[in-house]
């Protein structure tokens, strides 16, 4: 397999006369040197439209591996991800998948005690949680579920400002992750 595939992601396949084959989803990887835009996060009232190009999420993903490897995240780790459908989500589920570490991801909803309950079956390597989306209701309680269970917690921070970068920090360490 190609030392430059990035992950796997599912899409519809195009249509052909075989109705089968148009109605299955097929597997495909993202191209690293691809222009088109792999994700497009659209505007807010305090934000512009983003386009990331598949080069640029390829990038993003390798270098945010690398700091899961340097935080002792190794194949085969198991990691609670605890983050909302949002960008983050994407960069360190791909870069969790790419480092071969076994992703759980967990509700951002569950109280204190339903978080300690399940990360003490399963016992990750780290939590990671958004960093720059915390509220005080959702992220505290897996927060202070991984801090019962004495699981360390990774955050990561998706800062449009600092040249589009993914900052992946734990309690007393920031990491810079430009993707550019």
């Amino acid at each position: 397999m190609d030392g430059n595939l990035a992950a796997y992601v599912f899409c519809r396949g195009p249509y052909s006369s075989d109705h089968r084959e148009s109605s299955q989803a097929r597997l495909e990887f993202f191209c690293p040197g691809h222009n088109d835009p792999a994700l497009i996060i659209p505007a807010t009232n305090t934000e512009k439209t983003l386009h990331l190009s598949y080069r640029a999420l390829h990038n993003v993903v390798v270098k945010a591996q690398i700091r899961l490897a340097a935080l002792g995240i190794a194949p085969g780790s198991t990691v609670a991800l605890a983050i909302r459908n949002r960008i983050e989500f994407v960069i360190i589920f791909l870069a969790l998948i790419r480092q071969g570490a076994t992703t759980s991801p967990l509700n951002p909803d569950c109280s204190v005690r339903e978080s300690s309950e399940i990360l003490g079956y399963m016992t990750p390597t780290y939590t990671i949680v958004a960093a720059n989306h915390y509220s005080a209701t959702s992220d505290k309680n897996i927060i202070e579920g991984s801090e019962l269970q004495s699981v360390p917690v990774a955050q990561a921070r998706w800062d449009r400002t600092i040249c589009e970068s993914l900052l992946l920090y734990t309690r007393v360490h920031p990491i810079s992750l430009s993707i550019f």
